[in-house]
């Protein structure tokens, strides 16, 4: 793994983090993005293999599918992304975007 990547993952790890708190203790924050957040999930799964390869993205052929998306998908996950960092940890990919 070169540097430029140890940093990158460092990067991403950091948003994961960041996205925890933010859930958890700025819940107004959210809420107020939330309400900017246009658009629709592409399900890609990038946001599900950021930090991690979540053990609940079920990969067969070309299609991806979350084992629990529509029952039991932590918090975390059901708001993502929160604002436009989210959509930069995700290369700047993604079928949401925030209307301001």
């Amino acid at each position: 793994m070169t540097t430029k990547e140890i940093i990158q993952r460092a990067w991403i790890f950091k948003g994961t983090v960041r996205r925890y708190f933010l859930v958890r203790f700025k819940k107004r924050y959210v809420e107020e993005q939330l309400k900017r957040r246009r658009g629709k999930c592409l399900q890609c799964g990038k946001c599900c293999e950021m930090s991690f390869k979540c053990p609940l993205l079920d990969k067969s052929g070309n299609q991806l599918s979350c084992r629990i998306y529509k029952k039991g998908r932590p918090l975390s996950c059901r708001l993502f992304p929160i604002d436009e960092r989210d959509i930069e940890d995700v290369g700047g990919r993604c079928g949401y975007y925030f209307q301001y």
